[in-house]
């Protein structure tokens, strides 16, 4: 019976929770500060409530220098309390010429199939 309880609620868990892809372009020739302004950051919000996942990826077949953010938060609530956190407030005026367009985000719900542990980031 815990089996199915721990599957219940990691179910009900990955159906409230909120992954969001988000891409930066970054402005040719900066990459390198632009990282050292997002390293600054991800400390203070991988201490975030309700954050349970904000790693960064680099296209690996394309050559591109985008940068982006695989993240996961328990709730709509816990996203919405991350983008008006102190940290993503003050990480703004930082980005300012180090990005060639503005950040692309998508906020994607989770639709667990299969194995639950693998159907969902």
């Amino acid at each position: 019976m815990t089996g199915r309880r721990t599957l219940s609620y990691r179910k009900r868990y990955l159906m409230s929770a909120v992954v969001v892809l988000a891409t930066l372009h970054p402005a040719p020739g900066r990459e390198e500060e632009l990282l050292a302004v997002i390293n600054k950051l991800v400390p203070r919000v991988h201490e975030e409530s309700g954050c349970t996942l904000y790693a960064l990826h680099r296209d690996a077949t394309t050559g591109s220098t985008d940068l982006v953010f695989v993240e996961r938060y328990q709730s709509h609530e816990a996203y919405q309390a991350h983008i008006d956190g102190p940290a993503l407030v003050e990480l703004g005026p930082q980005l300012g010429d180090l990005l060639v367009s503005p950040v692309d985000v998508i906020v994607l719900n989770p639709v667990p199939l299969g194995n639950v542990g693998k159907g969902a980031v």
